[in-house]
């Protein structure tokens, strides 16, 4: 499979979005860093009462460039870029940390590739943004060649245009000839 954006998890298993998170009512710190950036923290405040739902709520109205998400009954942050930029670095608050809160250990996280792919992956269903952006790129690449290439349809429509009602004009007006004078026009 082709990882096309970076991503860490928590490690947790079965998890789902309504699954309680087992925090206390408080403020909780975490730190995270993406795309090679700097690490930021991040201040959330919960309730004895959230659940991973809420929690990834709280967590996605803070930060920008990645996303947490539930995949697979785990906790996940991806990254918004794509390729061999796409990096994710989650790591222990100042105080109160979040991740002491919720009793886990981030695994080793896992950088986005640096290529596009030659042929169609496994996973192709997840490459469609990826590949929307690499071909969007590649079309801004060539758009200069392209404008040249609709200038040179545009021109060539137009005198095939031309051709045919200079034809169909030269036509009608020999069949109108002919059939003042007397001919008959009989087609093979």
């Amino acid at each position: 499979d082709i990882i096309f954006a970076g991503y860490q998890e928590a490690g947790l298993s079965g998890i789902s979005d309504e699954s309680n998170t087992g925090l206390a009512a408080q403020g909780w710190k975490y730190k995270v860093a993406i795309n090679g950036s700097d690490a930021t923290e991040f201040d959330i405040t919960t309730t004895s009462t959230d659940t991973y739902a809420a929690l990834i709520t709280l967590m996605n109205a803070q930060n920008t460039g990645a996303t947490w998400t539930l995949v697979d009954g785990d906790l996940r942050l991806t990254s918004d870029a794509v390729t061999g930029v796409s990096s994710i670095a989650v790591t222990a608050g100042s105080s109160a940390d979040l991740l002491v809160g919720l009793s886990i250990t981030m695994e080793t996280a896992v950088t986005g590739d640096t290529t596009p792919p030659s042929e169609i992956p496994m996973n192709y269903h997840k490459a469609l943004p990826f590949l929307v952006a690499y071909l969007l790129l590649l079309e801004q690449m060539d758009d200069k060649l392209a404008g040249l290439r609709r200038a040179e349809y545009v021109k060539t429509m137009r005198l095939f245009r031309l051709s045919r009602l200079t034809r169909d004009t030269e036509t009608d007006r020999n069949d109108g000839l002919r059939n003042r004078l007397g001919y008959t026009v009989t087609m093979p």
